[in-house]
């Protein structure tokens, strides 16, 4: 029935029922099946229908052999999830319900699975549910039956343990801190995100060219006159840095020199950041410039001043 799903079965684990990105998906072998078998003691079944999921997870895939050889004390779940044969895909469909458009392995924790007739999710263990342990028998067995994961060339889809680890991409904003943090100007941030493109590592909608704007969205707040450039509006620049103003939490610091004069708002206690809110590139007359700055503001901005010569 999945012909008019919204979403396709096999992006989807047959046994947790978690959506997986392409290269987390593997095959579902005969040594799975009967791994499967010893573990939930049922078949796995339903891999002639189209409802339901032909691929297994690569959580699920090593959480089984590595329960069979002990080195894994238990799946996350006694019962696995249930498949049958969707009654309608406006509500009883699972494909249907879960929209995976934007998700890669790395935010696919924020989809929310439905818990539905036709599909119902995994049940945990508990004292009802005990957790089994293989046989020694069923290890031995286990053993012919899985060869060695590294060593099998018969799967077409293998790949190395290490080759199954996704690249972690880049989000827009975490892009941002990551050139805050390296104190990176706009044309070496753009060189950052160019080769971080190349390599496939940021988001799809991550842009490159975002930083030859970065300051536009700011520049609305300030004002230039002449040699001085100043904050015309304190309220609304602390509104877009999502940052609470307060003239009793925060001190002006005026910084003169022969070559320039800066002002700045310091954090009392300095625990946030200082947000700068005027520049002048010429310090002649630097008692004529702070006057025209202070001009700017009401007293109340201008809680303590400390200047440097």
């Amino acid at each position: 029935m999945h012909r008019n799903c919204r979403t396709h079965p096999d992006n989807f684990c047959y046994v947790c029922g978690l959506f997986c990105v392409k290269s987390q998906r593997r095959p579902i072998t005969n040594q799975l099946k009967n791994i499967y078998k010893l573990y939930f003691e049922c078949p796995l079944g339903d891999q002639d229908k189209s409802w339901a999921p032909h691929v297994i997870c690569t959580s699920c895939s090593r959480g089984l052999r590595d329960w069979l050889n002990k080195m894994k004390v238990s799946m996350p779940f006694a019962i696995p999830m249930v498949w049958r044969e969707q009654n309608n895909h406006l509500d009883d469909c699972y494909f249907c319900l879960i929209d995976i458009t934007g998700f890669s392995a790395k935010n696919k924790h924020a989809l929310v699975y439905p818990d539905l007739d036709s599909a119902r999710r995994p049940i945990p263990h508990d004292i009802s549910l005990p957790i089994p342990i293989p046989k020694p028998q069923q290890i031995k067995i286990g053993s012919d039956m899985v060869e060695d994961v590294h060593a099998d060339s018969t799967d077409a889809n293998y790949a190395p343990e290490d080759e199954l680890l996704e690249p972690q991409t880049f989000t827009q904003g975490e892009l941002n801190d990551l050139v805050r943090n390296l104190d990176l100007s706009k044309d070496k941030a753009e060189f950052l995100a160019s080769r971080l493109k190349q390599k496939n590592l940021l988001d799809k909608d991550v842009l490159v060219s975002h930083y030859r704007k970065r300051n536009f969205d700011l520049a609305q707040y300030y004002t230039t006159d002449g040699p001085l450039c100043y904050c015309n509006d304190i309220e609304g620049l602390y509104a877009n840095l999502l940052q609470e103003h307060s003239s009793f939490d925060w001190r002006l610091f005026i910084d003169s020199s022969k070559r320039s004069l800066k002002a700045v708002l310091l954090h009392n206690g300095n625990i946030k950041p200082g947000v700068p809110i005027a520049h002048s590139s010429i310090s002649k007359k630097p008692s004529s410039i702070c006057r025209k700055f202070w001009r700017q503001y009401s007293i109340e901005h201008i809680y303590g001043i400390s200047t440097v010569i």
